[in-house]
């Protein structure tokens, strides 16, 4: 397979927290998809994402195309796709129910 094609993963662990102004950023950039793993024991069920057009910028809640904000439903020891809706942004956060640490793998082509 061409170099040019391969895929390049970056995994990254990520402080997740109940408010936007706390939670790290995580730069998606060209990602054509990614996941995100809730820790066993985790009591992190609902992650609402919002985004940034910039590193450190100014952040609003992400809204899908039917103008619905992208949240998700998650559950401890699982690995759940990151919401197709986040693609195409530059940075993101995700705003939970309960602090916790969480792993993040970003999949992106360039």
């Amino acid at each position: 397979m061409s170099d040019a094609f391969e895929n390049k993963a970056r995994v990254r662990t990520v402080s997740l927290n109940t408010a936007a102004g706390t939670t790290e950023e995580i730069e998606i950039g060209m990602a054509v998809r990614g996941e995100i793993h809730i820790p066993t024991g985790s009591s992190v069920t609902s992650i609402t994402w919002w985004s940034s057009t910039e590193a450190n910028g100014t952040y609003i809640t992400c809204y899908d195309s039917a103008n619905a904000a992208v949240t998700q439903t998650v559950a401890a020891a699982r690995a759940h796709s990151l919401p197709a809706a986040l693609f195409g942004r530059k940075f993101v956060k995700g705003v939970v129910n309960a602090a916790e640490a969480a792993a993040i793998l970003v999949l992106q082509t360039d």
